[in-house]
């Protein structure tokens, strides 16, 4: 852009609601400014305001509506790098934005440069309920994001193959490609043979988001190392979290599960937490490395075993009288002993 697009203030605001509705993610408000005043030319949300402040504006409306439509797949593009969405994303986001000025004829028969195939395999048609889509797409978009684009999050992708070339996510697209993708799931029990991350080569540790507390507990009881916090942390938080940590994330948030920062995760297809632990368990074989009641469920540090004098003012007498064997947490000081849970979580082990 070569000079700057000047809208009102109240349109900006407008617009600033408008682009937030439409974004593939949550994003802030804040950013949200900041991203259209770059969009627009300005180096920042403070930069447009003393521009509009300081300066006397001639607002042309019709100007800004002859640029907009001859501009759109450039300023679609740049939209789309300013705040790291697929291209397909940052069209739809500013066409909403600047409907008035875009004729529906401008935006829906804009033709594509390229096409190409996605073939479906396994439980990925749960995200788009078909086997195969036919993508249209401009410039040369690397394969991840388009992926994301039609619905399906990265870190569900176990190989992808491109014209039967086994690729990486920063594969760029080509016109009339065939894109063959396989699930996670199917790549782990085969055994097949993929360069994508699928899971961290150590043993599975895990980050859960807020509305997984119960799952939380049941993989802290089998011994696996699960972060949980019972509010909302954030989804940037989150994500930081379990790239910095090669931490598997756990969630039903489909935005969450498609942050660029998260290599490993699993979008829950089951709503009940036992179903979920099977689901966890089946896919990443969590069996064979189950270490019972080797972690604090409240706090997720390892528990060790303490003498009964120890915990004889902590436990309640007719605990104290019927049990020998007491552990606690190093960390919060909880206080465990084998009482019917353990017959419980020995019904769970055998289940999954």
């Amino acid at each position: 852009m070569t000079k700057p697009l000047f809208v009102t203030p109240d349109t900006l605001k407008k617009q600033t609601k408008t682009l937030i509705n439409y974004w593939p993610e949550s994003i802030k408000v804040s950013n949200a400014y900041q991203i259209l005043c770059k969009l627009y030319g300005f180096s920042s949300l403070h930069h447009y305001q003393k521009q509009t402040k300081s300066s006397v504006i001639n607002y042309q409306p019709q100007e800004n509506a002859d640029y907009i439509a001859q501009q759109f797949s450039n300023l679609a593009y740049q939209l789309s790098q300013l705040g790291e969405i697929s291209f397909a994303d940052a069209k739809v986001v500013l066409y909403k934005i600047w409907p008035k000025y875009i004729s529906n004829k401008i935006y829906n028969t804009s033709p594509k440069e390229h096409q190409c195939t996605f073939i479906m395999n396994g439980e990925l048609t749960d995200f788009v309920h078909v086997p195969k889509i036919n993508y249209a797409f401009d410039r040369f978009p690397a394969v991840k994001d388009a992926i994301e684009a039609i619905g399906i999050p990265h870190t569900e992708i176990g190989a992808l193959f491109v014209n039967k070339q086994l690729q990486p996510f920063s594969y760029q697209l080509k016109n009339d490609d065939n894109i063959t993708l396989y699930p996670v799931r199917d790549i782990i029990q085969q055994q097949q043979e993929t360069n994508l991350p699928i899971k961290p080569i150590s043993r599975p540790r895990f980050v859960l988001d807020v509305h997984l507390g119960r799952l939380c507990n049941y993989l802290r009881m089998l011994g696996f190392d699960t972060l949980y916090w019972n509010h909302d942390l954030g989804d940037e938080k989150l994500a930081t979290i379990a790239e910095k940590e090669q931490r598997i994330m756990l969630s039903r948030d489909l935005g969450l599960l498609k942050r660029s920062n998260v290599n490993f995760g699993r979008w829950l297809r089951n709503r009940k937490p036992l179903l979920q632990l099977k689901e966890v368990a089946t896919l990443y074989n969590l069996k064979q490395d189950i270490k019972s009641f080797s972690l604090c469920i409240r706090c997720n540090s390892k528990i060790t075993t303490v003498s009964k004098e120890k915990v004889k003012s902590h436990v309640p007498e007719d605990v104290y009288s019927s049990f020998t064997i007491f552990n606690q947490c190093i960390h919060c000081q909880q206080i465990y002993w084998h009482g019917s849970h353990v017959d419980k979580m020995k019904n769970i082990i055998h289940m999954i």
